[in-house]
């Protein structure tokens, strides 16, 4: 086995993102397992125990919040990167529409 810089989860489901970041981040020297959604993701980090977990905010079967949550309760040390894409419509301004999503206050720290 090799050594590399770190061990990485990234979740998305949009396989064509999570392919693309992964194989970039394997470039750099990283070792890299990948989810499509969020019980995947929960799955793979308790399986790999990674240095940093890389989630999508909108996942099928648990968001990406939840896993954060899930993952602060017993890790309060893990590197958390939260991604989004919100397409934005003509006419509009930044603001997205529904309801606010807030991360849990732990995931914070």
């Amino acid at each position: 086995m090799t050594d590399t810089k770190g061990k990485i989860v990234i979740a998305d489901d949009e396989v064509d993102i999570t392919r693309i970041v992964k194989r970039m981040l394997e470039l750099e020297g990283y070792t890299v397992w990948a989810a499509n959604d969020g019980q995947a993701a929960l799955d793979l980090y308790r399986q790999h125990k990674p240095d940093l977990l890389i989630l999508d905010v909108s996942m099928p079967v648990k968001d990406g919040v939840a896993v954060c949550g899930e993952v602060r309760e017993t890790d309060n040390q893990i590197l958390l990167l939260m991604l989004t894409g919100q397409k934005k419509r003509a006419g509009q301004g930044h603001r997205p529409r529904g309801r606010r999503r807030r991360l849990p206050h732990q995931a914070l720290r």
